[in-house]
């Protein structure tokens, strides 16, 4: 689902990228996507 879809605009997607990447101490989406595995959050 986008942000679009949601009528989220796209700084509002932004800005909850980024503290969701501060909580998981991630520089990267990549390091976010990792982080987030092996804390349960995602498959």
């Amino acid at each position: 689902m986008t942000g679009e879809r949601l009528g989220l605009r796209p700084e509002t997607v932004k800005g909850y990228l980024r503290s969701a990447m501060r909580k998981l101490g991630a520089l990267t989406r990549l390091e976010a996507v990792v982080a987030a595995r092996r804390a349960g959050l995602l498959p």
